[in-house]
């Protein structure tokens, strides 16, 4: 079925991760595979029934551990504006999109006993599960690697996939969305709008080959879970320190060390772990490189702007648009 997202802001459509024990299991509930017969979102949560946690949510009691494990955001896509919410389930290939069309309830004792015998041994230890349910309808579904990278690999996102159910805040995720369903996103009239499409792996990855196309040597093209640093150059037996397109970026040791973020709220003054800070938002610091510096490095390296390009192929900007905004930067 078709689906017309409302406008943005609070009132806006909202979209909420939602994560299963297995891929097994999302398919049972969401395909209609289960005792309902019907295309269902579960979760757990413990032996109190439905009622006993939607009166804990309606009243703000609900538990730090069920708040944590994303519980209220689960009764908020429920329980309120089922017309303005999606879910995003991923299953073995595919991606579903699904809204909701009831109130959570709870199973029936004989099918919770069906779903027990099905799955409790094999993806929940042996422990008996009290399921609660949100019957939906689907309103779309899609091969998994056809959707925009970074929403296709939205669910290795730690700050979704460390809960059973969390809203979608990020600008790139929830533009990825946006043009899943044929909405047009904010066209990029500067470095910020253009780059906050990347997710954290593609801007770390943009550095690095900013960097690798010049000829300067990185290791690796992210920094994972290293602390303070993500991006490392290395520069011995190089007689240059510097390159103009990087400006004010100079390699007077080896290795230089970067820090990449999208977002960050401080900059503490002896911070020694890295020795620039690529950022596209952040306090001012002599640290700092900014949006405009990642645009000027990308727009002045026919390669780096030709992936840059090809990355942000999903947004649907015009080849005028992209001209435009590279002009800007050369």
């Amino acid at each position: 079925m078709a689906i017309i997202l409302t406008e943005k802001g609070e009132r806006g459509t909202r979209f909420f991760f939602l994560k299963f024990p297995s891929e097994e299991v999302a398919d049972y509930w969401v395909n209609g595979d289960n005792p309902t017969g019907k295309r269902c979102v579960a979760v757990y949560f413990g032996s109190k029934n439905a009622e006993e946690r939607r009166s804990e949510w309606k009243s703000n009691r609900l538990g730090g551990s069920e708040r944590q494990g994303g519980l209220d955001d689960f009764f908020s896509a429920c329980e309120t504006s089922h017309e303005d919410t999606v879910f995003v389930v991923f299953l073995h290939d595919d991606v579903a999109f699904l809204r909701p069309t009831s109130k959570i309830q709870d199973l029936s004792e004989d099918w919770r006993r069906s779903y027990n015998a099905t799955w409790a041994r094999t993806v929940h230890d042996g422990k008996e599960e009290f399921p609660k349910i949100c019957e939906t309808e689907e309103v779309k579904r899609t091969p998994r690697w056809k959707l925009p990278y970074v929403l296709a690999t939205s669910n290795a996102d730690q700050g979704l996939n460390r809960r059973t159910c969390t809203r979608y805040s990020k600008t790139f995720h929830l533009n990825a969305l946006r043009r899943v369903f044929n909405q047009q996103i904010e066209r990029p009239t500067d470095a910020r709008i253009l780059l906050e499409n990347l997710g954290p792996i593609e801007l770390e990855t943009l550095v690095f080959l900013n960097l690798h196309h010049r000829g300067i040597f990185s290791p690796a093209n992210r920094g994972s879970t290293i602390k303070g640093v993500d991006i490392l150059a290395y520069t011995e037996n190089r007689d240059h320190v510097g390159i103009p397109e990087l400006s004010p970026v100079t390699f007077k040791k080896s290795p230089t060390r970067f820090q990449i973020k999208h977002t960050v709220a401080t900059i503490p003054a002896n911070d020694d772990d890295y020795d620039y800070l690529v950022a596209l938002e952040a306090p001012s610091s002599p640290k700092l490189l900014d949006g405009g510096w990642v645009m000027r490095a990308t727009s002045t390296q026919d390669d780096c702007y030709q992936w840059l390009k090809n990355t942000l192929s999903w947004t649907g900007w015009s080849s005028e648009e992209w001209d435009e905004i590279r002009k800007k930067y050369r």
